[in-house]
């Protein structure tokens, strides 16, 4: 019979070091989180609309791509569009909603933020390994 245990040590030191970065961090985190929406997200959102299908009799005036923001709350950034279509064109945040007319033809918004996600994660570690350098965080 084979017996495996696994011991965890110094649990509680990372425990604390993590909620210290929290609580010291925190608008220091929401501000590289909306560094990364403005960069990484809103820039594609505001991306070239696909090419007009053939025949097609509404002019575009570019107001969906003009119209994407950020609001910034206390612990987290909201990325929104003031057009009401939007979610008819680029679905909403869980990716549902999206017109048949539109699907295949337009992105996903709930995609394309979620393929910029590596970029926030390595932006995020860059910003507490300063904080940790410059001995805002205690390790």
């Amino acid at each position: 019979m084979i017996h495996f245990s696994l011991t965890v040590t110094g649990q509680s030191t990372v425990a604390n070091t993590l909620r210290t970065a929290a609580a010291t961090g925190g608008k220091r985190i929401n501000n590289v989180t909306y560094q990364w929406a403005q960069g990484n997200v809103l820039s594609q959102f505001r991306r070239a609309y696909p090419p007009e299908r053939p025949g097609q009799r509404y002019r575009r005036t570019g107001a969906l791509g003009r119209n994407w923001d950020i609001r910034i709350n206390p612990a987290s950034i909201t990325i929104y569009n003031r057009m009401a279509y939007a979610g008819y064109v680029v679905g909403d945040g869980k990716g549902k909603g999206q017109a048949w007319m539109h699907r295949g033809r337009w992105w996903l918004a709930r995609d394309v933020a979620n393929a910029a996600r590596p970029a926030l994660k390595a932006m995020v570690v860059s910003e507490l390994d300063h904080m940790f350098a410059m001995g805002q965080i205690r390790r």
